[in-house]
């Protein structure tokens, strides 16, 4: 190892000293703010607790921005069915009738038209696609059938059949089958038993086959 020489060893030992005694301080001593040069203290140099207090209270929500461009006009829909359409295969539409009124007199009569909101494929005739389901409280209606398998509520049809679901107080319907019925509506008429109060409700529902 080559010899220093005198001076430059001194320098050399007394600069040791002072970053030795430096480190020592450093070590032993309260750091304050003041001698923190600013901008050097990163949120990751704190401890949790520090950051935690840091952050303030929620403020108050601000007010609402202005109201954003009218976006573009979207692409035309496809068409609805008319109509004048027939009910596409396969397709179930239902219905719901209900009629009130008050008999003065035992068989006076009332009545409620059921119509399809399109065209069926075959014109609706009682007893050959028109069917009352069995077991109904308003009485004897056309032909019953146990295909008509569903309920008032939740009224079902086999394919090409319009079954129709009833109940009803103080009422029954014409034992003969529909008043009228046409390529796509149906009128049924109730019969008041007694005198009072006449009300029924009517379910349907139709597949096209």
């Amino acid at each position: 190892m080559p010899r220093l020489s005198a001076p430059v060893a001194v320098v050399v030992s007394a600069a040791l000293l002072a970053s030795v005694g430096a480190g020592s301080y450093a070590a032993g001593t309260l750091v304050t703010s003041k001698q923190i040069k600013d901008g050097t203290i990163k949120v990751e140099d704190l401890s949790p607790k520090a950051v935690e207090r840091l952050r303030g209270s929620v403020g108050p929500t601000g007010a609402a921005g202005p109201a954003g461009a009218t976006g573009a006009t979207g692409g035309q829909g496809a068409r609805g069915v008319s109509s004048w359409d027939r009910i596409p295969s396969g397709q179930t539409v239902t219905g719901r009738e209900s009629f009130f009124f008050t008999a003065t007199a035992g068989g006076q009569v009332s009545s409620a038209t059921l119509s399809l909101p399109a065209r069926p494929t075959q014109p609706l005739v009682s007893g050959t696609n028109v069917f009352m389901a069995p077991g109904s409280p308003i009485g004897p209606f056309g032909t019953w059938n146990p295909s008509c398998s569903g309920s008032v509520a939740a009224p079902t049809a086999p394919a090409g059949w319009l079954c129709v679901y009833g109940e009803g107080t103080n009422v029954w319907t014409n034992p003969a089958g529909p008043y009228w019925s046409g390529e796509r509506a149906v009128v049924i008429r109730a019969t008041a038993t007694t005198t009072g109060e006449i009300s029924a409700t009517l379910s349907w529902a139709y597949t096209a086959p």
